[in-house]
């Protein structure tokens, strides 16, 4: 026996503000740093906001919003890869929340911005964390 599609019970509709990812964005997910060839996990994480979360997207606006006041003036310098090295570490810092079991030159690493940044400008770390930053999926389900 068919059912008359009238009688068909209607699936509750998603709430779209349930899918806001600056929301998702805001809770921080766990990462686990890999090893650069193998992908092994190292058993050191950090704990990290994504991209969309609104401290992130305040320090990414706040930035865009200065390069253009310098651009309005005049006084834009050209840009350099030093620059944006230095705004990628500066984001990863703001989008830190904590990390645990991190050791970086020879010691473990006290969770303080000097330190960040330090382990930061090691290149791989950074591409590693920013990369999982811009997956909404590490912050939300489908």
């Amino acid at each position: 026996m068919t059912k008359n599609p009238e009688e068909t019970v209607a699936a509750a509709p998603v709430d779209l503000a349930d899918l806001n990812p600056a929301v998702h964005a805001a809770k921080p997910f766990r990462y686990e740093i890999k090893h650069p060839v193998t992908m092994a996990g190292t058993g050191q994480y950090v704990w990290l906001m994504g991209d969309d979360a609104p401290a992130v997207r305040q320090y990414m606006r706040d930035e865009a919003d200065a390069e253009m006041a310098r651009e309005a003036h005049g006084k834009e310098d050209a840009q350099t890869v030093a620059m944006g090295e230095r705004r990628a570490i500066t984001k990863l810092c703001v989008a830190t929340v904590k990390w645990e079991n991190v050791f970086f030159n020879g010691k473990a690493a006290d969770f303080t911005v000097p330190a960040a940044q330090e382990l930061y400008k090691q290149e791989w770390i950074r591409a590693q964390l920013l990369k999982a930053m811009g997956k909404l999926e590490n912050f939300m389900s489908a």
